[in-house]
Order: C-alpha cells, then structure tokens, then sequence
C-alpha cells in the first residue's frame, strides 16, 4: 500500500461510528417549555451550552438564536460555556450538547430526561443506529446531532484495500507492523491519525465495544487481535 505520494487517493468510510454529539433536554427545559405558550407575554429563557468543537461556534450560536426567536419569540437563550469532557454538566444548564461517550453516566446520574420518539419532529431523518444509540428501555434521551467517523485513504490501484469492509478484513491485507519507525517503509503498514487528546480512549472503547458488545467503567481487559 504506498503512502509517499497521495494525489490519486480515493477515501472510504471504515468504521461507521467512533461517536456522535448529542443534544437533549434536561428536566428543567421540559417543565420550561410546557409552561410557555406562544401568546403569552412573559419573557423566560433558557440555559444552553453548545458542543464548542465545531468551525466558528459564535455563528453557530446566532444561527441557533435566529431560528429558535422564530419558533418562541418570548423565550431567550442565553450561551453559557460548559465542555463535556472537563466536568458534569452544572445546574443551571437547561440545554446541552455533548460527546455521547458520556450518554451513560449522564442517564445514569440523572442529568437527562427521557421522552417519546412521538415529540421529536421530524424523527424519521435520523440515522436508526444513531437514535438507538440514544435510547435505553424503550425511552430515548438524546437527540444526535452530528457523526463522527474514520476514513480510510487509500490509492485506487490498492484492490485488496479496496475489498476490505471491516478492520479484521484490513488487519488480514496488511497484517502486524515490522518496522519500528513512525513512518512505515515504502509501500507497507498504515499511518493512524492519533494526535485527537481522546483518539485513544475512544478507538479503545470503539474495539471494546465491537469485541464485547458491552464496557464498564472497570474492564480493562484489551480486545484480542483478530486470527490471520
């Protein structure tokens, strides 16, 4: 497989999730929005922290803030800065957006409040993976919002990468790394962008899963390569 030059790469989607982002509300915003009508007077707002990770999040949040004034004209939002991957979401958050590593910490400590799939508008568009990955004994508490993938580059000349639809399929192409240097030798091994602070954490949580169907906040246990 070469990798000194790349003008003639093809790309291809290898794993089909690593995480997504997902945005939920929590029990304050449900008590919220069934206590204002669209004629009444009285001014509320809204507590909402965004997923900060994205291009430009300051016209993100005006993009938020024009759509929504014309849905609920008399309800406010107001940003607050909160990132998922320091600390719990605080009290005073009405909405937020999070890494869906955390989707069961967050349900099992009671930061999200479940509703039916019958008051998600529109529900139909989202990926079935995706909103099942949301849901837990039939109740869903989160909405996803945005994917995340790896992609796999690759030359078209390459027919046997070409052929491989899973990571044992690629493991069996091109097999354990012999080289000790970062940078493969011509036309052998496979590069991995692993400079993400969490891309370790989550490939290894993303093998644990596919290896085990199931992780727990103690299993430490590496998933076992794939026989040749």
């Amino acid at each position: 497989m070469k990798k000194r030059h790349f003008r003639v790469l093809t790309k291809k989607i290898f794993s089909i999730m690593l995480l997504f982002i997902v945005v939920f509300s929590s029990s304050s915003t449900i008590a919220s929005a069934q206590n204002v009508s669209h004629n009444e007077a009285m001014s509320t707002s809204l507590n909402i922290a965004i997923y900060d990770y994205v291009p430009n999040p300051s016209n993100f949040k005006k993009a938020i803030r024009s759509e929504w004034s014309k849905i609920e004209p008399n309800v406010s939002l107001n940003f607050v800065d909160w990132n998922c991957y320091k600390k719990d979401p605080p009290n005073n958050v009405d909405v937020f957006v999070f890494d869906s590593t955390y989707l069961t910490h967050f349900i099992r400590d009671g930061y999200l409040t479940p509703f039916q799939k019958n008051e998600i508008e529109n529900s139909s568009d989202i990926i079935d993976f995706a909103i099942s990955g949301c849901t837990e004994n039939n109740k869903i508490y989160a909405i996803p919002q945005i994917l995340c993938t790896n992609f796999l580059y690759y030359r078209k000349s390459d027919v046997a990468i070409d052929q491989a639809h899973n990571v044992n399929q690629l493991y069996q192409v091109i097999g354990n790394n012999t080289s000790s240097s970062i940078i493969p030798p011509p036309n052998k091994g496979l590069l991995i962008d692993m400079s993400g602070k969490d891309s370790q954490s989550l490939l290894y949580l993303d093998a644990l899963m596919d290896a085990n169907a199931s992780y727990t906040t103690y299993d430490m246990t590496c998933p076992q390569k794939p026989s040749r």
